[in-house]
């Protein structure tokens, strides 16, 4: 875990009450909670900046998706803990991977508009689908890293990684993978597998996650790439057999005690999805340093620990130019260099 803090000074030295008031609730939990150091500043420490519009946070793609239950779970934190003195409201501007949402938040360039990052905001641009560049956008926070699970369906004709490998070596070609689109994460790591296993594999892009985990499910196709949590009901439900994990550790879920990361079954591959927050490069520096302080906040509160453990989620954490710097020379040059692996092999 790497915590890149923003401000010099530590984001516990101050002790802010709310800025807009009670929530209404009265548990108590939730009352230590608001008057805790997790309660952010009504304004930025560090520029003296605050909101005096409401807020949107853009989502690119449909509600009820990772991405926006993500935004939704920040947004939810902000709103139990006071800590925005406006309203926030998630909007979802779903359509061609997120390029709608980017088109959306830069149309708008001020400092009342952040979208949330996805694999997307990597691959559409190097991919050439997308009219944007990296330093169209000013970077606010990562968060946490998102894992990916290969899993097979009950009639694959292979239970675990080991006999996966030879059952594709024996069969070449004949084993289908399905994603969620031609460069997604999905995309990537199927690649990663082929290269670094030796394998020729189908891959199959389907519209979204659900549809990945009906295909798998109905035995159309032997192995699917998802989020654990996406698939865990059916893990333990014994409805589809959990692979390899592409993480640093294994996932604390039900049903993954014996699925082993990538490193532990021999292969040199660590692939996660970064989850963040941008704005529009015409944002002003002030606005930026608020929202990564606020976003620093939610990440040090009970609620978000929880939803990370319960999501599958490693903790991971860049704020303001840290996270600009971690997105573009670790995270860019990455999905540059399989994005571009992926286009050689489509040609």
């Amino acid at each position: 875990m790497r915590k890149k803090l923003l401000a010099a000074a530590s984001f516990m030295a101050l002790l802010i009450t709310a800025c807009s008031g009670n929530s209404g609730t009265n548990s108590t939990a939730s009352q230590e909670a608001k008057t805790s150091d997790t309660s952010a500043p009504a304004e930025s420490q560090e520029t003296g900046w605050a909101p005096k519009e409401d807020i949107e946070f853009i989502v690119g793609n449909s509600a009820g998706g990772g991405a926006d239950l993500f935004t939704r779970e920040v947004v939810s934190i902000i709103d139990q803990y006071d800590m925005c003195p406006v309203n926030i409201t998630v909007v979802n501007k779903p359509g061609s991977s997120h390029v709608v949402g980017y088109t959306y938040l830069l149309d708008h360039g001020d400092d009342y508009h952040l979208d949330v990052t996805s694999a997307s905001f990597f691959t559409q641009p190097v991919s050439g689908n997308s009219p944007f560049q990296f330093e169209d956008f000013s970077y606010v926070a990562m968060l946490c890293k998102d894992p990916n699970l290969v899993f097979a369906a009950p009639n694959a004709g292979f239970s675990d990684f080991d006999s996966m490998i030879q059952y594709a070596k024996d069969n070449p070609g004949a084993v289908s993978v399905a994603g969620s689109s031609a460069y997604s994460d999905d995309a990537i790591l199927c690649n990663m597998l082929q290269e670094s296993c030796g394998l020729e594999l189908n891959y199959v892009t389907y519209e979204s996650g659900a549809d990945v985990l009906a295909a798998v499910m109905g035995g159309h196709v032997q192995l699917g790439i998802l989020n654990p949590a996406e698939v865990g009901d059916n893990i333990a439900a014994g409805n589809v057999t959990p692979i390899v994990v592409s993480a640093e550790k294994r996932v604390n879920m039900e049903g993954m005690e014996n699925v082993p990361t990538f490193k532990e079954a021999g292969v040199d591959i660590e692939h996660e999805q970064p989850r963040g927050f941008v704005m529009s490069s015409a944002a002003s520096p002030e606005a930026v340093s608020y929202y990564a302080e606020l976003l620093g906040k939610v990440a040090e509160t009970p609620e978000w620990k929880e939803y990370l453990e319960e999501q599958c989620m490693e903790e991971d954490i860049y704020l303001g130019a840290d996270w600009e710097t971690q997105a573009k020379d670790h995270y860019v040059s990455i999905y540059t260099d399989y994005v571009g692996r992926i286009l050689e092999s489509t040609k």
